[in-house]
């Protein structure tokens, strides 16, 4: 049996896709307090559903978004250095915002890509 009030929990990923929907507005719902148990999550889970997406970043802190069969929102994980999970998330947008793109990211791209068209050259 789930501790949180996980009724409670699906009525503002609700509320949150009909303000996606109208304003375009994306929210990240913090699994934090109060205390999410494992329970709280396969019953989550289970009631989201899972959908066709994957997305794990492996950079110093392993990340994953896991798209549920409802459009539009993701369960976020975050990971701490030695794989514990730090962090749940519900993520209303169309992709995860915390796994989007940074400004810095292309600039770093457009270097990488500099240099192996360089390298390629010689």
């Amino acid at each position: 049996m789930p501790l949180c009030d996980c009724r409670k929990l699906l009525q503002e990923v609700a509320d949150a896709l009909e303000t996606l929907h109208a304003t375009r507005q994306e929210q990240i719902l913090y699994l934090t307090e109060p205390p999410f148990t494992p329970a709280d999550q396969d019953f989550l889970s289970e009631a989201l559903g899972r959908g066709a997406i994957t997305i794990f970043s492996n950079d110093a802190n392993a990340s994953a978004w896991l798209e549920t069969k409802v459009p539009c929102v993701w369960l976020g994980e975050y990971r701490d250095g030695i794989e514990r999970v730090v962090l749940r998330t519900i993520e209303i947008a169309p992709y995860p915002p915390l796994a989007a793109w940074r400004k810095e990211s292309v600039h770093e791209a457009v270097v990488k890509l500099q240099e192996i068209l360089e390298s390629a050259a010689r």
